[in-house]
């Protein structure tokens, strides 16, 4: 991941796919983020469950997390009109 402003350099990920419980963990590898993904159907649509495990030294970025995990869902919203349209 390079993101833009803070921090100023590359953060290593890892990706893991769990195809059993149907869930992607995807874990920052330099905060000790972990974020697990898991979507579902819901009638005609679908549900998207998000958790984000912060350990006690990172929980001062409780907010910024919300924050981008909100970002990437709005995002994911209009793919998927965009796409169904």
């Amino acid at each position: 991941m390079y993101p833009d402003g803070y921090p100023d350099f590359p953060m290593p990920q890892t990706l893991r796919v769990d195809e059993a419980n149907e869930r992607v963990t995807i874990s920052c590898q330099v905060s000790d983020i972990d974020i697990v993904w898991q979507l579902a159907e819901a009638g005609t649509g679908t549900a998207i469950n998000v958790n984000v495990t912060l350990p006690e030294h990172e929980a001062h970025r409780l907010d910024g997390q919300q924050q981008v995990i909100g970002e990437s869902l709005r995002r994911l919203t209009t793919l998927a009109e965009a796409a169904s349209g």
